[in-house]
């Protein structure tokens, strides 16, 4: 059944972050990643899943987060971090004195909204493109022991998100000292639709099936030009009556107007 067939008609929902029934030919590869994932989160071992951007790593943690009621969901990114972010110096008064203590990062804080303590599944994006590279030497405490300044943290597990260290398409990505690699028990690599974001678009978009059929004829280094999100961000203005060209910056190299005779046909 090619992918075209596939969304006609097809109503293809994704449970958990995972299919629920096969869509074409390429369901066994990306469940695989999925299930290995989901294996890992269960049983408290820590990951690095490393992949393209917009491809959907976020959402498929967060999804399956959402299905696992006895954790806290925590997330942040590390681009945006230093070290002073992970331990913050607090003033305050003690035996007469003003002194300074040291508070940890709300990340740490296993109280969910309800109120319950829950241990925490800490999801740390842009793991490679810390701006302070003392952020890291911060980190491998609770990433060794749980720990922080030796106060135990309420932890499941910690997943960190990865764009591949490939400075010609990636930029400001570093490459993670042998130190930081051994904090992690497993290594998941992903790429485009390892996640299922086929099956996500395709479940929602009439023309998902002919923008996908368009993806799969491009070479390997057009294709990271147009990751899932972009698919999907074309798919919406294709809704809206936008003409094609609309969704892409005017020097692609991106053959659009194959696209628009997959379209058409």
């Amino acid at each position: 059944m090619s992918r075209r067939s596939a969304c006609s008609g097809s109503s293809n929902p994704v449970v958990d972050g995972q299919p629920t029934h096969v869509v074409g030919e390429s369901t066994a590869p990306y469940s695989d990643k999925l299930r290995v994932i989901r294996t890992a989160i269960q049983n408290r071992r820590n990951i690095a899943v490393i992949g393209p951007h917009g491809i959907g790593k976020t959402q498929a943690i967060r999804s399956m987060a959402q299905s696992m009621p006895g954790i806290t969901l925590r997330y942040l990114s590390l681009a945006q971090m230093s070290a002073d972010d992970i331990l913050a110096p607090f003033p305050e008064e003690r035996h007469g004195r003003r002194w300074v203590t040291y508070l940890p990062h709300s990340m740490f804080d296993d109280t969910g909204p309800d109120g319950v303590h829950r241990p925490i599944l800490l999801v740390m994006d842009e793991f490679n493109r810390a701006r302070d590279p003392a952020l890291y030497n911060a980190l491998l405490e609770f990433m060794s022991v749980g720990t922080i300044a030796g106060v135990p943290l309420n932890m499941h597990c910690f997943v960190a998100l990865l764009n591949p260290n490939d400075e010609q398409v990636y930029f400001n990505t570093a490459q993670l000292e042998d130190s930081v690699l051994d904090r992690f028990d497993l290594f998941v690599e992903v790429d485009q639709y390892d996640l299922g974001a086929d099956v996500y678009l395709l479940s929602r978009y009439p023309l998902a099936g002919a923008v996908i059929e368009w993806y799969l004829s491009l070479p390997d280094r057009l294709k990271r030009l147009v990751p899932p999100r972009r698919q999907e961000k074309l798919l919406q203005n294709l809704e809206l009556g936008i003409p094609v060209e609309y969704s892409f910056p005017r020097t692609t190299e991106l053959p659009i107007q194959h696209l628009k005779q997959i379209l058409e046909g």
